[in-house]
């Protein structure tokens, strides 16, 4: 049986951990080609054209990847599944990783709707009352 002092301290972990990985949400890994049979140009969104890029390259939310006719290229998105390029033309990173669109900053939720309305997020399921039986 938990005493009364570990109790809190689990809580207070739990709660800490809690609050560490929504934080963690809001920070987006970048997405990278992982892998690629042939030459590969990026344009990120400031840029006016096309540079060739290499494996191991950081994709940003902006920017649209350009794999030549016939090049089978894979990216490593945010949430780290690996996707498929279409090659001959170019495609936007929103469309290739269709997580950034899940990880834009939250508003606060509806009235009514407990625990928010994004389904990338448990529900952590805690007691209404801070008293502990004992």
């Amino acid at each position: 049986m938990l005493t009364k002092t570990q109790l809190i301290l689990l809580g207070l972990s739990t709660g800490m951990l809690t609050l560490f990985l929504e934080s963690a949400k809001g920070i987006a890994f970048p997405a990278r080609i992982e892998s690629t049979t042939g030459i590969v140009k990026l344009k990120r969104q400031n840029w006016t054209e096309f540079k060739p890029v290499s494996i191991n390259t950081e994709l940003n939310k902006g920017d649209q990847i350009f794999p030549l006719q016939g090049v089978r290229v894979t990216v490593l998105c945010p949430d780290l599944q690996q996707r498929p390029v279409s090659s001959g033309v170019p495609s936007g990173l929103k469309t290739i990783c269709p997580i950034w669109e899940a990880l834009k900053a939250k508003n606060p939720p509806p009235l009514g709707s407990l625990g928010g309305t994004n389904a990338l997020i448990p529900y952590l399921i805690s007691p209404r009352h801070t008293l502990i039986s004992t």
